[in-house]
């Protein structure tokens, strides 16, 4: 931490002390709320298996898949493939290119290893969902897609389909994932245990998008933070790491840090910046927060900004989660918080 003294452990029992007590199930936890007798149909389309089955029976059948996935079909071909729209002249030949590749062969052949079943994913998504129904009922339920994107987009949604690319989940001790190159920070998080919270991420990106795209880093925090909030409701019994996609040591250290990287935000000025360069040092993907500490985990500035929220929500227990979604005042949120770690 530049500048900055000794960190301080932080006093948990204090913290804890400190929750307000408004869940409805007794726990403590205001998100943990009764879905029980909440009905979710969720379905799950296997377009991988579809695709892979229909390209060994000829172009005419790949072509029958628009009917199938009717909203999904040119979306894969245009936009998450890249190859064209399905009129175009030469488009299955490079559909051919694609399925053909080694690394896309090795994909089909390991998920439908360790995908067979959509048993996970149904639970861990209708749980999820039960959550969205509780706050909203008159919403819809998207249509789950699963597909291979060529280890491309891990997750991509329209808001009526959520599409899950399963390649980028076959587990962080997958072994074709060193040999790709890719960052090491990013390979823990690789697993069947992402594929929900990254789900509702980015389903909670669709449905409250940030209205200003050029804010200062304040209200990018505090946007953010409302969308760790939103999965955090979603999936209430999930741990902080795995919302967060941080190991339990990587928590640690922000716990314990929490009350430094804000006076560094503070003493530094930083909360107003709005050059996108610096804001993404701090809530950009990375080995670290540069501006914190080597020891800091990536994008650390999106965890101080889901505990404003926390924070906003605990000393505002009047305002509803549905409240709090359609807040994007982020400087009243900062102000009726009383954030001070």
């Amino acid at each position: 931490m530049h500048k900055r003294s000794s960190i301080l452990p932080r006093n948990f029992f204090i913290y804890f002390l400190m929750v307000f007590i408004f869940g409805s199930c007794g726990s403590g936890n205001r998100l943990d709320v009764d879905v029980s007798d909440i009905k979710v149909k969720l379905e799950i389309k296997r377009f991988d298996q579809d695709l892979k089955n229909a390209f060994k029976k000829g172009e005419n059948e790949v072509l029958k898949l628009q009917e199938a996935y009717p909203d999904f079909f040119e979306l894969f071909n245009t936009s998450l493939i890249s190859i064209g729209h399905s009129t175009d002249s030469g488009y299955y030949g490079r559909l051919k290119e694609f399925i053909d590749y080694y690394l896309v062969k090795e994909a089909f052949a390991e998920v439908e290893k360790k995908f067979s079943s959509n048993s996970y994913i149904n639970e861990k998504l209708s749980e999820a969902f039960k959550h969205y129904k509780y706050y909203y009922p008159d919403n819809n339920i998207p249509t789950i897609i699963a597909y291979i994107s060529g280890f491309n987009l891990s997750v991509a949604t329209t808001g009526d389909i959520i599409a899950i690319s399963l390649e980028k989940y076959l587990g962080s001790d997958y072994e074709l994932y060193k040999s790709m190159g890719l960052n090491n920070y990013s390979i823990p998080n690789m697993k069947k245990e992402r594929i929900a919270p990254d789900c509702m991420q980015a389903f909670a990106y669709k449905v409250f998008p940030m209205e200003e795209k050029k804010g200062n880093l304040l209200e990018h925090i505090i946007y953010q933070g409302k969308i760790l909030y939103f999965v955090e409701a979603m999936m209430p019994n999930e741990s902080e790491s795995l919302i967060m996609g941080y190991s339990e040591k990587q928590i640690q250290w922000c716990k314990e840090n929490e009350k430094n990287m804000w006076n560094y935000l503070l003493d530094y000025k930083q909360l107003f910046v709005s050059d996108m360069m610096t804001i993404k040092k701090y809530i950009g993907e990375g080995p670290f927060t540069i501006n914190f500490s080597k020891q800091s985990p990536g994008k650390a500035g999106i965890w101080i900004g889901w505990q404003i929220v926390r924070k906003y929500m605990e000393s505002n227990p009047e305002t509803s989660f549905q409240e709090l979604m359609k807040n994007n005042d982020y400087q009243s949120i900062l102000n009726s918080s009383g954030y001070n770690p």
